[in-house]
């Protein structure tokens, strides 16, 4: 254990430093050319009122700030879940959470556009059904199978009226549309600050909750053997996984797969020990969704949606781990 350790230091070192300079490299990139003498000037003077000041701290840093805090809540909720439901496949959308922020949303698009409501609409219905998928975990006898069905007709349902109530007011198909993609160009420092307030929360509650977690992905019954009350702890869990991705997706609508991959690739630099692997995945959560984000707007035909390149990378991954999985599990 100590040998174990000792060598997840460095690696958590080097993890957080690439982090650190991937997004102050991130600065340097945008459709205005600035030298990077100018930019650490600019980070050194934030009271400044010179154009690059504006573009660094009013532009520039706050996408990158959120990127990193959105891809890390993504990654801390995949870890959970992968763990709560002993599914490799899990994201932090397997629970409908992705299928009731876009109903949430959708309804403040075309009931009150002018308001701007959509971020408070998508955290409402992802909250709800997280609620929901809770309150299924409280069954009697219900397991995370359960749970996963329970998401999936929710993810069904949800879906469907949302589309219904695109198809009678077109108005707000195309807003709704990008949102669904995701991006982070209209998040502020406001909307950063709660994230970074519900991360910190919920890495600490995920390291809290560490021997639980570590209990549970041996499985329901020799978690109740450890003298983990199963059911109170699944509940916790969810509801923290769940509300996590809420605010997530709250700030930058639906951006998939940074859930998925954050937590295979942390198992396997740091093990499976959810000591190390929830702040490994939050880490390379960020680290991910920065570098995508960056790409996204550094396209030479033009700024894309972020989530076409989460997806873009993400996608093959998905494909790999499934076939891969398959291949462990085949007689």
């Amino acid at each position: 254990m100590t040998a174990r350790l000792t060598g997840a230091r460095p690696r958590g070192v080097l993890l957080l430093g690439l982090l650190v300079v991937e997004m102050l490299a991130a600065v340097l990139v945008g459709p205005t050319g600035i030298a990077p003498g100018a930019v650490l000037n600019a980070l050194a003077h934030p009271a400044s009122t010179s154009v690059v000041a504006a573009i660094v701290w009013q532009v520039r840093l706050p996408r990158i700030v959120a990127a990193a805090f959105v891809g890390a809540a993504l990654g801390l909720a995949g870890t959970i879940l992968q763990a709560l439901l002993r599914n490799p496949l899990a994201d932090p959308y397997l629970i409908g959470t992705s299928a009731g922020a876009g109903l949430g949303a959708t309804v403040m698009e075309i009931w009150l556009p002018q308001l701007g409501l959509m971020p408070l609409g998508a955290f409402v219905g992802a909250a709800l059904a997280v609620l929901a998928a809770s309150s299924a975990s409280r069954m009697r006898g219900a397991g995370s199978v359960t749970i996963v069905l329970v998401g999936y007709a929710l993810s069904v349902v949800l879906g469907a009226i949302t589309s219904l109530l695109l198809a009678f007011d077109h108005t707000a198909l195309l807003s709704v549309y990008f949102w669904f993609l995701g991006g982070l160009g209209g998040v502020t420092w406001a909307q950063i600050v709660t994230l970074g307030l519900v991360l910190a929360v919920g890495l600490g509650m995920g390291i809290y909750h560490r021997r639980e977690l570590d209990a549970l992905a041996m499985g329901e019954s020799q978690a109740y053997y450890l003298g983990v009350d199963v059911q109170r702890t699944r509940i916790v869990l969810l509801l923290l996984a769940g509300l996590t991705t809420a605010v997530a997706v709250a700030a930058s609508g639906l951006i998939g797969f940074v859930g998925l991959v954050a937590p295979h690739v942390a198992r396997r630099l740091f093990g499976a020990a959810h000591d190390r692997s929830l702040l490994a995945s939050a880490a390379g959560g960020a680290g991910f969704l920065v570098l995508a984000d960056t790409v996204a707007r550094s396209m030479p035909f033009g700024e894309v949606p972020v989530g076409i390149i989460t997806a873009l990378i993400g996608g093959p991954f998905f494909i790999w781990l499934i076939l891969r999985t398959d291949r462990r599990h085949s007689p």
